[in-house]
């Protein structure tokens, strides 16, 4: 066995991280190296790694949630195990410990959502539920590109043709192969159709295991053996979400931001225009109100000619649910009928569930029903320039503006073809990838990234593979989860759109790649990216690419986000997008820690090294902190040199003795706003008081300015120099 030590008692002083958390460089190597290390959070495992550990002991609130592949033998324990590990590091002179290779074992309670899967309220439009549906997402094998390291720390050296990897980013290509089977059974259904079919087929999934009940999972969880076959679906149209965006209260031309065309709002719209023909029903109501409310809906028959289908209710106490009519009889396939659904009563929890089942003894077209509470700790109104500009006039009111959040753009985009756009008969000889392209808007590339539409990080070959992967027997991640590996849907081809870099999506890449994705005439989009999601839609780059494939007859399918579990985290809630969540597999993968008094302790971890039963000292990370290195800035690793890092990295302890401070009071920053240029109107807005401008504080806007080191001997006071151009 090895020494084992507490990251706490190892702590580099200089550094801006507690050791405790075994954060890069904030290790002491001397007090590290050749040890296993205890630390109180779970990380990537880069600290102890280049601190020389031979191994790390994390600890948290879940971990039976959260599997992952770290550079050194690992285990992700409970904080109540990992407590136990810390009093045999205080209890015994010299502690020691190893870890085993994980090994897989059976999740008895998938399949449930993940915890890190970000859940509703649709933060834009309250009464569409997203997400949409779960998928599988955790403990997902797949291919991954062998130029990228397995646990995604560049330092890992270790590399493979397969990855075991979790997030909803994972969960998007299982909907997506779903979505593309159903599309090769009825080629001419709309993408509302498709998603239609996916939620109406989709498992019922359990509350109790998901507290955030359909917030957390949607219509429940994905069954590819259902959905190309539904019964009846819930259609939507382009001037359907069209007159929606007019009833949100969008004005011609902000609808036209979205549209890209010549549509327009028209008065007659009204609010029934904002109930979708959505596949699910979700109403928010405000705390103590009584409900009254009225959903209208259309299906469409796709199952049996003649059928006849009587709708099933589940509702909660305090409620009650109505559908009229009760009874819908078709003729023929492609008939469409309208029903109402009434919801009355009153609720007790902030979320309550309920469902409707179409059913005619073949098919059970299912439709989650929830009704929820919203409150609000501000002051938020819809106002008219007019009535903005009169509030802000009035006593106490500091400042009145706009809810927006602009992206930082950057013109231009590269984009290639690896190969040609293909005949009928070249595309059936073709291989599984027929064409990609990559976008990349005039920045520097990183380190280790390509001018091409190559996976320098292997999470675009993982999702490609998931979505439509080929057949390979014998795949796992160096001995773990063996077994056959194989996408959705096989004979599918993909086509490859590059957006995505290290340092991040750009919206011109984005739309320049729904663009071409579009003309060159693709069935469905499959979108694992996501983070800013403005609460406007014309302002989501995402929303605007997905709402075009829509008009061309292609589904987006997109991932729901990793913010969760909190509440409104949901990314890609656009109504004319498929949102996927992501729900558990009935595998995990367990990795033991080995106590030198005998002791065994369960934690989670992909861990396939081996200490080959040795056991080594153990020290707890706050116990040996690094004293002698800071946190390094490098212009190898940040391109945009001080834009990126201003300063340097942040030192507390010499910042608590700084030698020179440079001071400024409030009058000086309200000289700079006016030196900025903003207007005595303008400058009220930010501070709140009766501030002028004053031609006397007028800055020269073209001052190029500098900085230098002041050093007594004892003291280095540096500022940064930096000088740009600016357009």
């Amino acid at each position: 066995m090895y020494p084992i030590i507490y990251s706490g008692d190892a702590p580099n002083t200089t550094s801006e991280f507690n050791s405790r958390y075994c954060h890069e460089y904030s290790l002491d190597q001397n007090l590290v190296k050749g040890k296993i290390v205890l630390c109180d959070a779970l990380t990537d495992g880069s600290g102890p790694f280049l601190a020389g550990a031979v191994g790390a002991v994390m600890q948290g609130r879940n971990p039976n949630s959260q599997t992952m592949a770290f550079p050194l033998p690992a285990s992700y324990l409970s904080f109540e195990n990992g407590g136990k590990i810390r009093t045999y590091l205080n209890s015994t002179r010299s502690p020691t410990a190893t870890i085993l290779r994980s090994n897989e074992s059976k999740d008895t309670l998938a399949p449930y959502i993940a915890p890190f899967s970000s859940r509703g309220p649709n933060p834009a439009t309250h009464n569409i539920l997203k997400p949409d549906l779960a998928a599988p997402g955790v403990n997902i094998l797949a291919a991954w590109s062998p130029i990228s390291p397995i646990s995604g720390v560049e330092f890992d050296k270790r590399s493979n043709s397969y990855n075991i990897i979790s997030g909803t980013s994972m969960a998007c290509p299982h909907a997506t192969a779903v979505a593309t089977y159903i599309k090769s059974f009825h080629p001419t259904w709309s993408p509302a159709s498709i998603r239609s079919a996916l939620m109406t087929t989709a498992d019922p999934m359990s509350a109790e295991k998901n507290p955030d009940a359909e917030f957390a999972y949607g219509a429940g969880n994905i069954n590819p053996l259902k959905a190309p076959n539904p019964g009846l679906i819930y259609d939507i149209d382009a001037l359907d979400y069209i007159k929606f965006l007019c009833a949100q209260g969008y004005n011609t031309k902000l609808l036209q931001y979205v549209t890209g065309d010549k549509s327009r709002c028209s008065k007659e719209t009204d609010e029934k225009s904002l109930d979708l023909n959505y596949p699910s029903f979700a109403l928010s109501i405000p705390l103590s109100n009584s409900i009254s409310h009225v959903f209208n809906r259309t299906v469409t028959n796709v199952g049996s000619s003649t059928s006849t289908y009587k709708a099933i209710v589940t509702s909660p106490h305090g409620l009650s649910i109505k559908v009229n009519p009760s009874v819908l009889s078709f003729t023929s396939l492609k008939q469409k009928l309208s029903f109402a659904l009434t919801i009355e009563g009153t609720i007790e929890k902030q979320i309550v569930s309920a469902s409707l089942i179409w059913d005619d003894g073949t098919f059970q077209v299912r439709s989650p029903i929830v009704v929820y509470t919203k409150s609000f700790n501000g002051f938020v109104a819809k106002l008219t320039k007019e009535e903005a500009q009169k509030l802000a006039g009035m006593e106490g009111i500091v400042s009145v503006f706009p809810n927006e959040k602009n992206y930082s753009t950057q013109p231009g985009h590269g984009t290639s073809w690896t190969s040609p756009r293909l005949s009928k008969e070249q595309f059936l000889k073709a291989s599984k990838i027929i064409g990609a392209r990559y976008y990349h808007s005039g920045r520097k590339l990183g380190a280790s990234e390509f001018a091409s539409p190559r996976d320098s990080e292997g999470h675009g070959s993982h999702i490609a593979s998931i979505a439509a992967g080929n057949v390979v027997s014998g795949a796992s991640l160096l001995g773990l989860g063996t077994g056959t590996a194989r996408g959705g849907v096989r004979s599918a081809r993909i086509s490859v759109y590059k957006i995505c870099w290290s340092d991040g999506c750009f919206v011109v890449d984005i739309l320049a790649a729904f663009d071409d994705a579009i003309n060159d005439g693709v069935d469905i989009i499959s979108l694992s990216i996501g983070g800013f999601s403005p609460l406007d839609y014309f302002k989501d780059s995402i929303a605007i690419g997905a709402f075009h494939a829509m008009r061309n007859g292609i589904l987006t399918s997109s991932f729901a986000g990793n913010s969760g579990p909190s509440p409104a985290t949901i990314m890609n809630f656009s109504p004319w997008s498929l949102s996927v969540a992501a729900s558990t597999i009935d595998r995990k993968f367990v990795a033991k820690v080995k106590l030198g008094d005998g002791e065994l302790y369960e934690g989670l971890s992909i861990n396939t090294s081996e200490l080959q039963n040795k056991k080594f000292p153990i020290v707890y990370g706050g116990d040996v902190p690094n004293t002698k290195e800071a946190y390094p800035m490098s212009v190898d690793t940040n391109i945009d040199v001080e834009f990126a890092y201003r300063a340097g990295h942040i030192n507390p302890m010499r910042a608590i003795n700084p030698g020179l401070v440079y001071d400024a009071e409030e009058v000086d920053c309200v000289n700079f706003l006016c030196g900025q240029g903003y207007s005595s109107k303008s400058l009220r807005l930010v501070t709140g008081n009766n501030f002028s401008y004053s031609e006397a504080t007028k800055m020269d806007r073209n001052t190029i300015s500098g900085s230098f080191i002041w050093y007594d001997g004892v003291h280095q006071v540096r500022s940064p120099v930096i000088a740009y151009v600016s357009f």
